[in-house]
């Protein structure tokens, strides 16, 4: 039987036993057929989510990117770190001779990592630089697990609302309807960046001039 968690090639880990190719693949599929059951139960009580440009209530994401900390939680769980000096050590990397002589100690994970508001959090870069890039490491880390988590859950949800169907590609454009694309993307983008003052090479004089000398050959 595989152990639990175990480091192979490549520094991967497995932490979710895997027991053959069959067992691993049946997890897998169950796996998947988990994500595109919730992103149905999501889209049954949230009607239009898995479109283009909708956006799931702040309360309703909350809850499931609770779900997400809860599971990273599980998966990675809080670590003893040594404080020697202000620095941070966990405490699995010094020599088990030397555990019993660390005077301070202290358990960093997801639940504590994540209890700092967002002002008490920024006042540790003062006090406690290299608590606060501890406590910084937890935080980024659970961020952006939920946030690809729920990546996959707008994924799944769009997937389940086309049936599998991939998007039907568009026809190529001639080369002259490309030029015709191409020239009003250009107007657009230019009076965007002018309006907006972001880019000092968007010239609205030199690009009039730049497209009559080019329309008037190409026209011609």
């Amino acid at each position: 039987m595989a152990q639990a968690k175990k480091t192979i090639a490549h520094n991967v880990e497995i932490v979710t036993p895997i027991l053959s190719y069959t067992d691993g693949a049946y997890k897998q599929a169950s796996s998947y057929d988990t994500a595109s059951d919730f992103a149905k139960y999501v889209i049954e009580k949230n009607s239009g989510f898995g479109t283009d440009d909708f956006k799931l209530s702040d309360k309703v994401k909350e809850e499931i990117v609770q779900g997400y900390r809860m599971r990273y939680s599980a998966r990675y769980p809080a670590k003893t770190y040594a404080v020697i000096g202000s620095e941070y050590f966990d405490i699995e990397t010094i020599d088990p001779t030397q555990r019993d002589k660390v005077k301070e100690k202290v358990e960093v994970g997801v639940e504590v990592a994540l209890s700092f508001t967002s002002n008490e959090y920024g006042k540790l870069a003062n006090d406690r630089p290299q608590y606060h890039k501890l406590i910084g490491k937890w935080r980024y880390d659970t961020s952006t697990y939920c946030s690809n988590r729920f990546k996959d859950l707008e994924k799944a949800a769009r997937e389940a609302i086309s049936g599998g169907a991939k998007k039907k590609r568009t026809a190529n454009l001639s080369f002259a309807e490309t030029v015709d694309k191409t020239v009003t993307d250009l107007k657009t983008k230019l009076a965007k960046c002018v309006a907006n003052k972001t880019d000092s090479s968007a010239n609205q004089e030199k690009f009039n001039k730049a497209l009559s000398a080019f329309l008037a050959v190409w026209k011609a």
